[in-house]
């Protein structure tokens, strides 16, 4: 099943019930017990959950991780957070001159200098098909993190060509070679998208909302989730015994923080 999150988008929390001034001090002795019981309890289920990401999560031992767009705001923390932990990082990324390169190919400096083989860094387009060969050959990724896009709403709107092909058929490709052509074994597949698919549609937003994206941008991300529905359900039909991949796209909004993109709002 395709999974949907909108990051970044938090829920308007209910303030805690007014109380009588008059309570006996028995009562607020009582209600205060209470509150601390249930306090007691979610932390114990916080504690559970946590517990559970570390010892039985996914990333819970070393994995080998392939981020597109690794060289990119994003993917450069995520891929300094995943090396932290242990893991192995092959980053692939075009470097597109859509912002000054000079700032991309500084993180991947000090990604090389800090983890040295444990990330490698591969300069080509997410979509090349003959580079994804010999990446899935050589690295076997057992997660896959599709961070490479083409950004920025007003330059796909002039652009709209560019935008398709690297919104739509680089994605495409990567997850025709992720979830079918890939026998090994596969755990995740994480597709970037955007919360420019909510369009207009009256806020508050959520995933379970039908996309009513507006403009080249957002109806390429729009594509982008559908294709990973489709091959999903593909690999669900074609592989059967190994169709066991968890498929799931995150709606960013607005992004940013230390070393952002310059286009965007300071970190």
């Amino acid at each position: 099943p395709l999974l949907l999150f909108s990051l970044c988008h938090k829920k308007k929390t209910q303030s805690p019930p007014k109380h009588n001034n008059t309570f006996h001090f028995e009562d607020q002795k009582q209600e205060q017990d209470t509150r601390s019981s249930q306090k007691d309890k979610e932390n114990k289920n916080k504690k559970n959950k946590m517990s559970i990401v570390k010892e039985d999560g996914l990333l819970s031992t070393p994995r080998r991780v392939l981020i597109t767009g690794g060289a990119g705001f994003i993917g450069g923390h995520l891929s300094n957070r995943l090396l932290s932990l242990g893991h192995s990082v092959a980053a692939i990324d075009s470097m597109l001159p859509y912002y000054d390169v000079s700032v991309k190919r500084k993180r991947v400096q000090q990604l090389e200098k800090q983890f040295g083989e444990k990330f490698q860094f591969i300069e080509s387009s997410a979509g090349d098909l003959t580079t994804l060969d010999q990446l899935f050959a050589s690295f076997r990724p057992q997660v896959v993190v599709h961070l490479a896009a083409q950004a920025g709403v007003r330059y796909c709107e002039e652009f709209k060509e560019e935008a398709h092909a690297n919104n739509v058929e680089t994605t495409e490709r990567l997850l025709k070679k992720a979830l079918l052509d890939y026998d090994e074994d596969l755990l995740h597949f994480v597709s970037a998208s955007s919360s420019s698919v909510y369009g207009c549609l009256p806020r508050p937003w959520h995933e379970g909302l039908e996309p009513a994206p507006e403009g080249v941008y957002a109806n390429t991300k729009k594509r982008g989730e559908q294709l990973c529905r489709e091959y999903a359900a593909r690999r669900t039909e074609e592989k059967k015994e190994r169709a066991g991949v968890a498929v799931a796209c995150l709606r960013f909004f607005t992004v940013y923080g230390p070393e952002g993109r310059p286009d965007m709002a300071p970190g």
